[in-house]
């Protein structure tokens, strides 16, 4: 109802006359054809006044380069001067004759694109001759019209003063319409460069062809050339301009294709016409071609006006706009178009109208992308929201599935250690293979929501290369020679010997691609290369390649091949399994490092994954790597676990090495132990009952107590290990817990200067 409120408001004041003034006509007017200009003055009186009584006289518009104008007035009201509006644009020449009784007592001449061409200031729209019109007195003037236009002659006839307020106020409201019009395209041009949104471009052409048409045709554009020119070079395109990026931004805003295809349909048929309408001002006359292009305006407003009710009853908000801003542009111009067309009379203040109609359209077109912008914002926000929440539970199922994981492999490694029959021991490795896959698998989803969330940083440290390709085949080569496969690394010598980059995200990508080169290879060989392709100033473009001669991939799946969630075929995850996350989380590191990673493949004849990634070389001495079995000094060690499980887990796995723990089930007990007994490491889980890991250790570390403490967590977020860092832990470590991997972290701890040794917890 409101919005049919204010669609009713702008439908009266487009009729409302502002300055209005009783026309004085008490006969006419009357319009009289002269193409050749041959008739005189008198001789067009007598045959104009002789059709003023003939029910069968010219309609009120005329298709002649040369015609008369013709009306009997009375000044009833006003003494004083009065003026002869000649309020068309489109006029060029225009001569007066004033009668009375018959008698010529007044003649005036004005060349108006003359004057255009001197550039003579003035804020009359038109042109105003004075005539002498005393009150109580009746005359006869007597126009004739030259113009190349056809056009419907505004003619008025009013008191000097209140057509020239009339005219002052139409020169202000011309151009503050005008400047609104050129401040919103401003505005929305630099928004549609900003958001990169094509819509906001669409208005701006749009309303760019809508203020040059009005200016053409209030004369305040290309006035110094011929009407015909000025039409076909300025107004004509205006139009053509603004029908078809309205129809665009209609088209793309609304979503058609989406919301009503037939609409649509009918929609991309007018907007190639509108493309191929330049075609037609070879085919038609000139006037013909104007008229066609202006009735294209109407058939928009249709358009328009049928898809924003179509978008309002979809319950799309953005329409309500819409159909405000047109609708009250149909209103406001709807009596100006017509009078354009020659179907009613037009009034002085029609083309002002039409201004204001662009401006109040404009507006409510801002209005409505205003109203998308926000609305994508608050969806862009809860998609955030969702995903933050999303982060948060797969943390949270991170740690309910990584503590009871961490029993289940501790345990095993424990029972591994027992005396054991060949098939127990069988029974047992299977065990420890699942449960490792089943860890890889939950890496693999934590690494995806890190990505997307885009909390995932590199962790940048010098490495050797070739050490790395070294661990990566010992690692890999089990699981090759099961299946009687060679796996073998080639490095070229470019390759230097030492390079700083994140060793732990290239292990991570090269592991997955070894490991599903090996997965999908059934005999032959994987072949994992490193080699230098460019070296400048900032250091190496090396390219990794893996290639095996498995079973290949098909051209249609290598387009989804890195998309998340997505397996070549819905065969590979039956005989195969895998999660599909593998190859994307591998894409997303990659880029992360700034390369970009491809693959080349046929079907029977194998793959071949290659990346390239740019890293630095280091010019200094290789750092000495770590011993893989670390030797520690028997130690009194303090385990903090709430879950029963994980306690006689790390219990047994550091007592097998002769430390003695002592184990608690809560951050009080644990400071309660501290405060009686003297230990040389805390291992503390971070969530517990009663009091957690992180408020334990600070309490620890307020009272001045200086003993090591590692976390144990099953949460693996980056913002986790900046709290154990804050609350005065010397590390963390993650569940779960590998006992060689422990005990360097310890050995590191116990060894380093600053008793810090962070860089060792990441999975």
């Amino acid at each position: 109802m409101p919005y049919l409120l204010l669609f009713l408001l702008v439908a009266w004041l487009s009729t409302y006359p502002f300055y209005g003034h009783d026309a004085p006509i008490v006969r006419g007017p009357v319009l009289l054809a002269d193409p050749q200009a041959a008739l005189a003055p008198h001789d067009a009186l007598q045959r104009a006044t002789s059709s003023f009584d003939e029910e069968d006289r010219p309609a009120i518009g005329i298709n002649a380069h040369s015609y008369w104008w013709l009306a009997e007035v009375r000044n009833a009201t006003t003494d004083g001067q009065w003026v002869v509006h000649v309020g068309n644009t489109a006029i060029e020449r225009a001569e007066l004759y004033l009668f009375d009784q018959g008698k010529l007592v007044h003649q005036a001449e004005v060349d108006l694109l003359a004057m255009a061409r001197d550039g003579l200031p003035d804020y009359t729209i038109g042109h105003h001759f004075p005539i002498d019109f005393p009150r109580h007195s009746q005359r006869t003037i007597l126009l004739r019209l030259q113009t190349e236009v056809v056009h419907k002659g505004l003619i008025f006839i009013k008191p000097a003063s209140l057509a020239h307020a009339e005219a002052r106020f139409h020169m202000v409201a011309t151009w503050t319409g005008a400047g609104a019009i050129a401040a919103l395209i401003v505005y929305n041009l630099f928004l549609g460069f900003s958001l990169r949104l094509r819509n906001y471009l669409f208005y701006v052409g749009h309303a760019s062809g809508h203020l040059l048409y009005l200016l053409t045709a209030l004369g305040m554009v290309g006035a110094a050339h011929p009407v015909l020119e000025r039409y076909l070079l300025c107004n004509i395109p205006g139009i053509a301009i603004g029908v078809l990026f309205g129809a665009l931004f209609i088209y793309t805003f609304l979503e058609l294709p989406v919301l009503a295809p037939r609409l649509a349909r009918v929609y991309r048929l007018f907007i190639g016409v509108m493309l191929l309408s330049p075609l037609l001002f070879f085919i038609l006359e000139p006037h013909q071609f104007l008229t066609v292009v202006r009735a294209s305006h109407l058939v928009l407003a249709i358009l328009v006006i049928t898809a924003a009710l179509t978008a309002v009853r979809r319950k799309k908000r953005e329409a309500y706009f819409i159909l405000i801003g047109w609708g009250g542009l149909v209103a406001m111009t709807a009596k100006g178009m017509l009078g354009v067309l020659g179907l009613m009379e037009l009034t002085i203040d029609a083309g002002i109208w039409a201004l204001w109609a662009v401006l109040f359209e404009m507006f409510f077109l801002s209005l409505a992308l205003a109203d998308r912008v926000r609305r994508l914002h608050r969806e862009k926000e809860a998609a955030l929201a969702d995903n933050a929440a999303k982060s948060a539970f797969l943390a949270n199922m991170s740690h309910e599935i990584r503590t009871p994981l961490n029993g289940v492999l501790g345990m095993v490694d424990v029972l591994g250690d027992t005396q054991l029959d060949q098939k127990q021991r069988s029974y047992l490795q299977n065990i420890k293979q699942s449960g490792t896959a089943l860890l890889s698998l939950l890496d693999d989803i934590l690494d995806y929501s890190r990505l997307e969330a885009k909390r995932t940083n590199l962790e940048i440290r010098n490495f050797d290369p070739r050490q790395l390709l070294d661990e990566l085949i010992l690692l890999m080569s089990t699981q090759a020679e099961k299946k009687g496969l060679r796996l073998q690394a080639f490095i070229t010598p470019e390759v230097p010997t030492l390079l700083r980059g994140d060793a732990g995200r290239l292990r991570q990508v090269l592991l997955n691609l070894i490991g599903n080169a090996i997965k999908f290879t059934e005999q032959g060989e994987v072949t994992l290369q490193l080699e230098s392709r460019s070296k400048d100033s900032a250091g190496h473009c090396l390219r990794f390649s893996v290639t095996d001669t498995g079973i290949g991939i098909e051209a249609e799946a290598l387009k989804h091949l890195f998309d998340r969630f997505h397996q070549a075929d819905n065969t590979i995850t039956r005989r195969y399994g895998g999660s599909g996350l593998g190859l994307a989380i591998a894409s997303e590191l990659v880029t992360l490092m700034g390369g970009e990673i491809r693959v080349d493949s046929q079907p029977g004849r194998g793959s071949r994954f290659t990346f390239e990634v740019p890293l630095p070389e280091v010019a200094m001495l290789r750092e000495t790597a770590e011993t893989e079995d670390t030797h520690l000094p028997v130690l009194n060690i303090l385990v903090v676990d709430d879950d029963r499980i994980n306690r006689l887990v790390a219990s047994e796995l550091l007592s097998r090495d002769g430390h003695q723990v002592t184990a608690v089930d809560n951050g009080a007990a644990a400071l309660a132990r501290v405060g009686n007994e003297t230990f040389d490491v805390v291992l503390m889980d971070l969530g517990m009952p009663v009091m957690d890991g992180l408020e334990a250790t600070r309490r620890l570390r307020s009272t001045g107590v200086s003993v090591p403490v590692i976390g144990l967590t099953a949460h693996v977020l980056p913002e986790q290990q900046a709290a154990c860092k804050e609350a005065g832990m010397n590390a963390v470590i993650h569940k779960p817990i590998q006992v060689e991997r422990l005990k360097q972290l310890i050995a590191s701890i116990l060894t380093s200067a600053d008793n810090l040794a962070f860089d060792a917890s990441r999975p």
